[in-house]
């Protein structure tokens, strides 16, 4: 029987999955449900990151720490890049 967790992320890759899986075992349902919202808010579709990533080798770097929220890296980029 397949965990809880497979119902709400159906998209994911096997060790993701697992380990949602295991995070959640011990949770009731609902409690998963609500682990399930948040986590999706703050998760990233890979192929955008991706995308985003191979834009800043051929032009702007950093734009993927940016846009993951990783502000302080893109400064740190950004000031490495200005200074070569």
């Amino acid at each position: 029987m397949p965990h809880i967790i497979t119902h709400y992320f159906p998209e994911l890759d096997e060790p993701e999955r697992s380990f949602l899986a295991q995070l959640t075992a011990t949770m009731p349902e609902a409690d998963v449900q609500q682990f399930a919202i948040a986590y999706r808010q703050g998760r990233k579709d890979p192929q955008t990151v991706l995308l985003m990533a191979a834009i800043g080798i051929a032009g702007v770097p950093g734009l993927h720490r940016f846009a993951l929220g990783e502000v302080g890296s893109v400064f740190c980029t950004s000031l490495l890049v200005a200074c070569c």
